[in-house]
Formats: structure tokens, C-alpha cells, sequence
């Protein structure tokens, strides 16, 4: 089995196991991330002589047949640059046999340190042909196309989703932007800004409770009898059936959820939190999500919070920002389109890190 340590070591301080609160990889007979049927991984090893160290880890989460949402690429230091060719080894994550088949390991076979020089050469071969080595970031996401939704009609009908944070977030900070743009395809800007807060609970009620608030709301907390009025309207958000996915969220100790029912006690929106991170906040409108979330956030213990927002000034985004301790501005990259299966407007806080939306 590869070392989990190793591989907890690459993915420190990035988006999903902090989100997630170590709950990425199988531990303790945990219910694991990696169990879930639309996940999908590849591990990089190379050899050493106490054994297959992991130098890289990705993963991504197959949303539909034609989106998938890439969760985190990352790299052991000094292989940002590095120039390899992989070949696929046996699977060593120690994950169930029926899920290994979605679990890749690749061992470096090849290293280079420069690209080789085709100046000279005609130009359909620095376009189209197929080299022996490709860098190592570059060769992860390939192989996690290869596994998910494939590279044919890659340019036609697939679209992969990725968010970044800006270049100036310090420890956060992934690979270069060029890295995601010339080597893996991210080309395309989303139209809509997001960005991660570190906000005191105290704050966040604060900004809340300023607003107005509607009588004929009423809210339950997340239990066996109340979890379908959350699959209900999760199902109202996005065609997508996300149901796997919010059962496993529902199954994590330290989950909480709020659901908000309308006066027909129809769903009318949603939050759920990890630990003192905002996984999502959903709504019909800005007033149903922000009066769901004040309520949430009241029966919260943790005295400071984080959640990922969609930043306009439709909703109070703009006073959280303001009373944020700190704040990180991620920006979302597609291969090819921009997503519009969801309804974006109902979305407020999200699930950068693990999911789509």
C-alpha cells in the first residue's frame, strides 16, 4: 500500500482536504471521498530505494457524461517543471477492490529536464505529434481524461472545470497559470467571481441579521427524516443527480445541515457545514439563502468560519468580504465552455474543492 502519509504531505493545504477535514483518503475503516462511484484518482510514484514515493496526486469528479470537475492536482516540489513518461503500475491505494478500477498508480519511467528541441522540424509536429515526454502536471490530467470522460470529442462536447486561486495566495498558491493554460487547456474564464473568507462567526451574524427576514419561512436541521427535503432541492439546483455525493457529506461526523421550507413546506433552500467550513448555501432568493444561513450559523459552536461565495451585489457577499479577517480570490478556468446546467442564481456558497458547484 502506498504511503498514505506521503500523499497527505502533497495535498496539504489544498482546497479539498481542508474542506473535506481529512476525509479524502481511506482511514480507519472511514468512510472515504475516494469511495464515491463519480471520483475519480490518479497517484504518481516514483522509485526509491524504501520504496514507490508519490511525487504527484490528482483527482476528478465526473459531474455528467460531459462535465467533470478537477478537484486538485498537486506536485511534489521541484516537479513543477519536470519533463517525464509514466507507465501504469498495480493499484496500491488501499481502497475496496470494486473501486480500484477508478484509482490510478503510474510510475516515472523517464525524466528530462528540457523539452526537446523541434525548431527544425515541420510544423505539424510540434502541433499534433506525440512526444516521448510531457510535463509531469500535464501527464496527471491526461490520464485522469483517460479515465473519465475520454479524449475523444475532448474539444467538442467534454468541459473540465478547475478553480485557482490568485497567484498572490502564499501557502495556498497552485502550479503556475501557464502550467493550466498551454499545458492542460484551461482557457476559458468563468463570467462569474468567487472568492474564500475567514470570517468570525460573530461577524457573520452581524451582517445577517441586518436583513430583512421572511415570516413564513420555516427551517429544520439535518436528520434521517429531514435529508430528502435536502435531495429535493439539490435536485432543483442542477439536473445532476447529486444524491451519492450528499450522502456521503451526511454520513461525516461533524456534518450539520438547515433546511428552509416555504409556507407550503416545499425546500426552499439550504446549508450545510463541515466542522466550521461552509460546504453550501442554496436559495430561491438572496433573502431565503442569507436568513437560512443566519440561522444555520447561530446553532454553530466554532467561533470562526470559512466558505467559498459567489461574489455580486445581489446578495450580501460584499458585507461578509468586508468583514472577513481574511479573504483569497479564486478564479474558475473551463476547458471549453462555461457550465450552464446550474442555476447559478440560486447558488451563494459552494463547493469549491470538491464539486462543481
Amino acid at each position: 500500500m502506498l504511503a498514505t502519509a506521503e500523499i497527505r504531505n502533497l495535498l496539504q493545504n489544498t482546497k479539498i482536504e481542508r474542506v473535506l477535514g481529512g476525509n479524502l483518503l481511506p482511514a480507519n475503516n472511514n468512510s472515504s471521498f475516494l469511495s464515491l462511484e463519480d471520483v475519480y484518482t490518479v497517484t504518481v510514484v516514483e522509485d526509491n530505494p524504501k520504496g514507490a514515493i508519490p511525487v504527484a496526486f490528482g483527482l476528478f469528479n465526473r459531474c455528467s457524461p460531459n462535465q467533470v470537475y478537477c478537484a486538485v492536482i498537486t506536485l511534489k516540489k521541484g516537479y513543477e517543471r519536470t519533463l517525464v513518461a509514466l507507465e501504469h503500475v498495480k493499484n496500491e491505494m488501499g481502497v475496496d477492490a470494486e473501486d480500484a478500477r477508478r484509482h490510478s498508480c503510474y510510475r516515472i519511467s523517464r525524466v528530462e529536464e528540457k523539452e526537446e528541441d523541434i525548431g527544425s522540424l515541420p510544423q505539424y509536429y510540434s502541433a499534433f505529434a506525440v512526444h516521448e515526454v510531457y510535463p509531469l502536471h500535464q501527464c496527471v490530467v491526461d490520464a485522469l481524461i483517460d479515465n473519465t470522460i475520454g479524449h475523444k470529442n475532448m474539444d467538442m462536447k467534454r468541459n473540465i472545470t478547475v478553480d485557482l486561486y490568485d497567484t498572490h495566495s502564499g501557502r495556498f498558491a497552485e502550479v503556475d497559470d501557464e502550467l493550466w493554460r498551454d499545458c492542460d487547456g484551461f482557457i476559458v474564464g468563468d463570467r462569474l467571481r468567487y472568492t474564500e473568507i475567514e470570517i468570525s462567526r460573530a461577524s457573520v451574524l452581524n451582517v445577517l441579521q441586518k436583513n430583512k427576514k421572511d415570516e413564513t419561512i420555516t427551517y429544520e436541521t439535518l436528520n434521517s427524516k429531514t435529508s430528502a427535503a435536502f435531495l429535493e432541492y439539490d435536485s432543483e439546483i442542477c439536473a445532476n443527480d447529486r444524491s451519492e455525493y450528499l450522502e456521503y457529506l451526511f454520513s461525516l461526523t461533524g456534518i450539520k445541515g438547515t433546511v428552509a421550507l416555504d409556507k407550503s413546506k416545499r425546500p426552499a433552500g439550504y446549508v450545510l457545514s463541515l466542522g466550521n467550513h461552509i460546504l453550501q448555501c442554496y436559495g430561491d432568493l438572496p433573502e431565503i439563502a442569507n436568513a437560512t444561513l443566519a440561522k444555520h450559523v447561530s446553532q454553530m459552536i466554532e467561533p470562526a468560519l470559512s466558505m467559498f461565495i459567489r461574489y455580486d451585489q445581489n446578495w450580501i457577499s460584499k458585507e461578509l468580504v468586508a468583514a472577513a479577517s481574511a479573504t483569497r480570490r479564486v478564479r474558475r478556468f473551463h476547458s471549453r465552455i462555461i457550465p450552464t446546467q446550474v442555476k447559478w442564481n440560486k447558488v451563494f456558497a459552494l463547493n469549491m474543492g470538491t464539486h462543481l458547484y
